[in-house]
């Protein structure tokens, strides 16, 4: 899976499902988190490199486009019940 993640991919996969969130559910202003490839996010590189060299940058990147992201979230806590309510959508990368 590491070898499929770009900036390009996560950017697009991220925008698009912004905007099925706003058109085709309603919601107008989503609220979207981004998991982290490697568990618990990456432990800032000790696990893999994948969140600091792409998925956060195209986090942030966005987040300056004003979408409302959350993350990189670790994916073992993002599908908690505690966690559900604070967002609409989940993007993995798995």
């Amino acid at each position: 899976v590491a070898d499929a993640i770009n900036h390009a991919r996560v950017t697009n996969t991220i925008k698009v499902l912004n905007a099925s969130l706003k058109d085709d559910f309603g919601i107008k202003t989503p609220t979207i988190a981004v998991c982290g490839l490697n568990p618990h996010a990456g432990e800032d590189g000790l696990l893999g490199q994948e969140e600091i060299d792409i998925i956060q940058p195209v986090i942030d990147n966005l987040k300056q486009l004003g979408l409302d992201l959350i993350g990189a979230c670790s994916a073992d806590s993002v599908f908690t019940e505690q966690m559900r309510s604070k967002y609409d959508a989940v993007v993995t990368m798995y």
